[in-house]
Formats: structure tokens, C-alpha cells, sequence
């Protein structure tokens, strides 16, 4: 599942930590994207630039734990 997020890293942030899930975020350069890697194992990727939210491993449970939000982001057009 693709989600857009165009806002900045701090919200992002505020909406994961919402979850509850534990986890590490990183900064990759090269790419100028942001991961978050939950210590269920699922990742979620975001680039600022395009506000792409990419979740890999299958699921987006980081985002369906808070559903208003991710209701937000699911339905905001750029």
C-alpha cells in the first residue's frame, strides 16, 4: 500500500509514536528518505520530496493502529 504524507518528518513521527510500536528511525541520505523499522519487522520508507509513504513486509499496521490518522493520510491529495 502507497500513502502520501505531505507534512513534515516531526508529524510523521507523532503519527507512528501514536502506534504504540516500538522501533528505530534513520535518515538515508542518498535517497533523502526516512525508514522506520518496527520491531515487528515491518518497515515503512518515507520521502519528504513526494510525501511517498511505502510499507514493506506485507503490512501497514504501523498505520492501521491509529486509523483516524491513517484515514488522513490515506485520503490527502497533494
Amino acid at each position: 500500500m502507497v500513502l502520501n504524507l505531505y507534512d513534515t518528518f516531526e508529524r510523521l513521527c507523532t503519527i507512528v509514536n501514536g502506534c504504540g510500536m516500538g522501533g528505530v528511525w534513520r535518515h538515508i541520505e542518498k535517497s533523502n528518505q526516512y525508514q522506520f523499522k518496527a520491531a515487528t519487522g515491518e518497515n515503512m520508507n518515507w520521502w519528504p520530496r513526494t510525501g511517498t509513504i511505502n510499507c514493506q513486509r506485507g503490512s501497514t499496521k504501523i498505520l492501521e493502529m491509529v486509523p483516524d490518522e491513517a484515514a488522513a493520510l490515506r485520503n490527502r491529495k497533494g
